[in-house]
């Protein structure tokens, strides 16, 4: 009984022209979890989702989506895009400050700034 997931997975490799022993060695799963996700013996959680996704360097989001397809009730997943700060203005605040304070400033932006641009996949921004 083939999956949202499984068709996704199965469709991924073969567009990279993988077969599943060779999609086995680049995401260290066995190629017989490999079969039976693709057919949909067996499902699969978020953590093993994403590394197939990045093993066949597709996009992460894709993957959890079709998951989230098969498996109502699945909590959405809250995806943070990052963005280097560039504000002028803050770091000139900061002109001759020891590095380390840099740092720790640039961190606390980025956090804040991550929480602004946070949104979900499926759902509604949670904290």
């Amino acid at each position: 009984m083939p999956t949202v997931f499984g068709d996704w997975l199965k469709t991924e490799r073969k567009k990279k022209h993988l077969t599943q022993d060779q999609l086995s060695e680049i995401s260290d799963l066995t190629k017989a979890q490999i079969s039976r996700v693709e057919s949909g013996i067996q499902g699969t959680k978020r953590p093993t989702a994403v590394r197939l996704a990045e093993a066949l360097g597709a996009d992460p989001r894709e993957a959890l989506e079709a998951l989230m397809a098969d498996t109502p009730g699945l909590e959405p997943v809250v995806v943070v895009e990052r963005v280097p700060t560039d504000d002028a203005e803050f770091w000139d605040a900061y002109e001759g400050a020891p590095q380390e304070d840099r740092e720790l400033a640039k961190l606390l932006l980025q956090r804040a700034r991550e929480r602004e641009r946070a949104r979900t996949i499926g759902g509604t921004i949670a904290e």
